[in-house]
């Protein structure tokens, strides 16, 4: 018995939820495999500075292809690539109201997924130790480009 191609299957990580706190490269195609496997991966960014892949060239829009941003509208191929199949939204952990809402966020997640220099996360309040206060059963990934 053949099974139709556009059947849909279940994925090893539908049940999973992710925060994703990376940026550059390693860190948002790890997340990206994750979503890819099913998992829901929630990309927060800080909203006075955003992750560079959104910055950087080629960009799409509605005049095509180009190497400068021509329009508001125009898109980073590089953040069409690496932000597929992620929600997002932005928090500044330095604002106690963003906290509560990363702590709300916390609770509800199963993996936190960070590449940020080391000791930043803990200085934001969101880091491994405070993490696991809000969430026990937390999985922390500190990924870290020149090791720690």
């Amino acid at each position: 018995m053949t099974t139709p191609l556009r059947e849909k299957r279940a994925r090893p990580l539908e049940d999973v939820t992710v925060l994703d706190f990376t940026t550059a490269l390693a860190g948002p195609f790890g997340t990206l495999l994750l979503a890819g496997l099913g998992a829901r991966v929630i990309k927060i960014e800080n909203p006075l500075s955003v992750d560079s892949c959104r910055e950087n060239a080629p960009y799409l829009g509605k005049n095509g292809a180009a190497l400068a941003r021509r329009n508001a509208d125009d898109v980073a191929v590089s953040a069409i690539n690496r932000l597929r199949n992620k929600q997002a939204i932005t928090l500044n952990l330095k604002n106690p109201k963003s906290r509560e809402v990363f702590a709300d966020l916390a609770k509800r997640a199963d993996v936190i997924f960070e590449n940020f220099s080391r000791g930043a996360m803990n200085r934001l309040g969101a880091g491994y130790e405070q993490a696991r206060q809000i969430n026990p059963r937390i999985v922390y990934c500190s990924l870290k480009g020149f090791g720690s």
